[in-house]
């Protein structure tokens, strides 16, 4: 009775992940080439921040994974483990980007930033539940407030590119995300 309950907690925590790797697009090549030769810095910019974002997605997904193959407090523990790499690895990666010369960059560098803060904050989050987590009421507990913490690493996600449009009124940036390859399955159309 109890290992259905916790591979239930471990299904809404996977689930999570699922829906951010899904928010975020297809799986666009985290190698592909881009189709600058350096003389389009932004698109430049836009091809390592969509880099960023998808090997981050795939961590996530990978994460996912071994979680719902492995529900358990070490299982989680390691699931923590994994999330708290791939964001300070996302987190590195974003910071390393500067703002795009672009006339809204000083926007576009603060919406990224606020990005990583919020990753860092759910991250504490997940690490700290994923510590203190305890037998079967705990770890089901976990798995929510996981799921929760993740729910959220989406939403500012999503709000970063929401966030960029909105910064975007000349087009710079939007015809920068069009012309990068490796953008193409996170931001589709938009």
């Amino acid at each position: 009775m109890s290992r259905p309950r916790l591979a239930a907690a471990w299904l809404v925590a996977l689930g999570a992940i699922a829906a951010l790797a899904a928010g975020c697009g297809g799986g666009g090549n985290q190698n592909a080439s881009t189709s600058t030769t350096g003389t389009e810095p932004v698109v430049e910019w836009a091809n390592s921040f969509c880099t960023a974002i998808t090997s981050w997605k795939d961590q996530l997904t990978k994460v996912g994974q071994d979680l719902a193959a492995s529900p358990s407090k070490n299982g989680l523990q390691q699931a923590a483990d994994g999330v708290k790499q791939a964001n300070q690895k996302l987190s590195d990666e974003l910071h390393s980007l500067g703002k795009p010369d672009t006339e809204s960059g000083q926007k576009v560098k603060q919406s990224v930033d606020d990005l990583s803060t919020t990753l860092d904050t759910q991250m504490q989050k997940i690490d700290d539940t994923a510590k203190s987590a305890s037998g079967i009421s705990g770890l089901l507990s976990a798995g929510a407030t996981i799921s929760s913490s993740l729910s959220a690493m989406y939403a500012a996600l999503s709000n970063t590119f929401t966030a960029l449009d909105q910064a975007d009124v000349k087009g710079e940036m939007k015809t920068a995300f069009d012309q990068a390859d490796s953008c193409s399955g996170i931001r589709g159309s938009g």
